[in-house]
């Protein structure tokens, strides 16, 4: 087995800096030719000439693996794609649907912790609207450094990103870590919604240490570092020349308002990269990228797909088997990438189900000529 770093990523450095020109060379394209020449250099050593060869991925990586089958079919024989996002997409408001219903679902407490942050973040943005002095208040009530000096609407977007942010990566992690956030939500002080989300955020005190700045020019910085530590550069870059995959509020069915849309994205990427990520050509690359990869239908065999229906990424992922060798798996609470781990006693019976049946399949699939 081997485990290899996809260029721009970890030591992988193709380049001495991450500035718009280099980052030219960083495309999922360019890193299957990596992959390729990666598995033909194997191949000239005797004990790899005749092997087979699977590839795993998990998340983006995932979505890479079958795009590399679809086009070297003869080169790759089995793929297991974990979490992997297939559909380029703008404005991906599907992700906090899915945090949305994760929540609302919570055993005995799901209603009031989707009411607390519905309610909560509706009455924030309220008061946020009512004019500079109220936006001034909602900044400095979440804790939020100075200056209180708020500037439209691309601020506002960077200020109630956060919640989507938190409450979203919770997708990803400790299954319990939603229901403790909710019971620390419900519990908390107030006599409105706005109070008690405001307590949950600051733990009930008023704050000693203040969080960093948050307004539009400070999340542009975390994209302005063309250093090789500006580590949020090279992926920001993938989704604004290839995905998209920008998490929105551009739908009612999500409890995280309704502030954040895709012009605060596409704002960054110019800022971030240059001029010529206009909204057109943003909105082309996506286009471009499902035509050659072909969306939620790639075109491979003797494939998996697995999916929770915790995962914030699964509504961009193969939502259905493809054929009789491309199948999909989703798994009843599980959340993103949860099966690549070991069979457990304390796996779900949906994920027991998921992990048995698709690594049969991987076997079958590698045993046959």
């Amino acid at each position: 087995m081997f485990y290899t770093e996809h260029r721009f990523y970890g030591k992988s450095m193709p380049t001495t800096d991450f500035t718009s020109e280099s980052l030219r060379l960083l495309h999922s394209s360019q890193a299957q030719e990596d992959l390729k020449g990666f598995i033909m250099m194997l191949k000239e050593f005797d004990r790899y000439k005749n092997s087979k060869v699977m590839l795993f991925g998990c998340s983006y990586t995932g979505g890479l693996v079958a795009w590399m089958k679809q086009k070297y079919p003869e080169l790759i024989q089995v793929t297991y794609s974990t979490s992997g996002p297939f559909y380029a997409k703008d404005s991906m408001f599907e992700y906090l649907q899915v945090i949305s219903r994760m929540i609302y679902n919570l055993p005995n407490i799901g209603k009031q912790c989707f009411d607390g942050l519905f309610y909560g973040i509706q009455q924030l943005e309220q008061e946020y609207d009512s004019g500079p002095e109220g936006a001034a208040s909602v900044i400095k009530k979440l804790g939020i450094c100075p200056p209180y000096d708020p500037k439209g609407d691309y601020d506002k977007a960077a200020v109630f990103q956060r919640f989507g942010v938190e409450f979203g990566n919770m997708g990803y992690e400790d299954p319990e870590k939603p229901s403790n956030a909710c019971n620390r939500l419900i519990n908390a002080t107030g006599e409105t919604y706005a109070e008690k989300l405001v307590n949950y955020r600051t733990n009930g005190t008023t704050p000693i240490f203040c969080y960093r700045t948050v307004d539009y020019d400070s999340t542009a910085a975390l994209y302005a570092d063309t250093s090789l530590n500006g580590k949020e550069r090279p992926w920001f870059y993938q989704q604004c020349n290839e995905f998209g995959w920008f998490v929105t509020t551009e739908t009612n069915t999500q409890v995280f308002g309704k502030s954040v849309l895709p012009f605060f994205y596409h704002q960054l990427c110019r800022d971030a990269y240059g001029a010529t990520f206009t909204d057109e050509n943003i909105l082309l690359a996506q286009e471009n990228t499902n035509k050659v990869y072909g969306g939620y239908t790639p075109n491979v065999r003797k494939s998996v797909f697995v999916y929770g229906s915790s995962d914030p990424w699964a509504p961009m992922g193969v939502q259905e088997s493809l054929n009789d060798e491309a199948l999909t798996f989703y798994i009843q609470g599980g959340g993103h990438c949860w099966d690549m781990f070991p069979q457990s006693d304390e796996d779900s019976e949906s994920m027991t189900y998921a992990k048995v049946n698709s690594r049969a399949w991987v076997k079958k699939w590698l045993s046959e000529d």
